[in-house]
């Protein structure tokens, strides 16, 4: 594979670590090709924005992820992917209380399928969360997630050129929030919602990818314990050789309801081939 090749390196922009989100986009891999990365995510913010748009910043929050993502093509058109993060979590409330919370948070796994001589990279993915933990029953401890199992059903649709080296593609998916707790049930009932990513990038020098990623969850339901969020950032890919990549994010929350709005950055080391 050329470095240069735009069409063979742009898809890999697409698995930059972002929380909460595991995405191939509509490039699906190929039997017996995959790609592997382990990388590092840091999350913090200092406020909580409520149901009705009002901020509450009488706590501070810090999270730090080690997550294994990964993909593996099963057939021509068909591919495994998954999403393993393992969490330490900090939580400081101005009055002096505290906690902490460790453990493995919300693992993705799915499979996507691409029907076969498409005009352009199209894909289907049926993705599950699955929450490896029980929500916290105190204020002070944060909890790893929600707790729910939620299945996501995507859309993705992309292309890429080679020039102008520049590439893009759009996915859109329903999330639906089910009544399957691992663990304690919270008592809650989160709502469905749409959920949605977006990246664009360009290629520079025949190995650096630049883009601007976009993603986050529309809820459908208006209350006050459905989550909802829109985070647009920058995100790096150097490819150090054919195989190995260096891979860098941030992720600002430019909006919240029923979330944290804080700032998010990432960083990866990828194996692919």
């Amino acid at each position: 594979m050329r470095l240069g090749a735009v069409p063979a390196l742009l898809p890999l922009l697409a698995v930059i670590l972002v929380p909460g989100l595991a995405s191939a986009g509509p490039w699906t891999k190929g039997p017996r090709s995959g790609y592997v990365k382990v990388g590092v995510n840091t999350f913090a913010s200092d406020r909580y924005v409520d149901a009705r748009g009002n901020p509450v910043e009488n706590a501070h929050y810090l999270a730090f992820d080690a997550a294994t993502y990964f993909e593996w093509g099963l057939a021509k058109g068909l591919h495994a992917q998954g999403y393993v993060p393992f969490q330490f979590a900090t939580q400081r409330f101005d009055d002096g209380r505290e906690g902490a919370a460790v453990g493995l948070s919300d693992t993705l796994l799915a499979l996507q399928y691409s029907p076969p001589s498409l005009p352009f990279p199209l894909a289907g993915r049926l993705e599950v969360k699955l929450p490896f933990y029980s929500v916290s029953n105190t204020v002070e401890d944060p909890s790893l997630g929600d707790g729910q199992v939620d299945l996501t059903l995507w859309l993705s649709a992309g292309g890429s050129a080679a020039d102008p080296p520049v590439f893009g593609y759009v996915e859109l998916g329903y999330r639906h929030r089910t009544e399957i707790f691992f663990g304690t049930n919270p008592g809650t009932s989160p709502g469905d919602g749409l959920a949605l990513f977006a990246q664009a990038g360009w290629m520079l020098f025949g190995r650096l990818l630049v883009s601007v990623t976009a993603g986050g969850i529309v809820p459908f339901v208006d209350d006050s314990v459905t989550k909802g969020y829109l985070t647009v950032g920058p995100a790096l890919f150097f490819a150090v050789d054919e195989h190995f990549a260096v891979e860098a994010s941030a992720s600002p929350v430019v909006w919240a309801k029923n979330s944290a709005s804080g700032f998010s950055v990432a960083l990866g080391l990828s194996y692919r081939q």
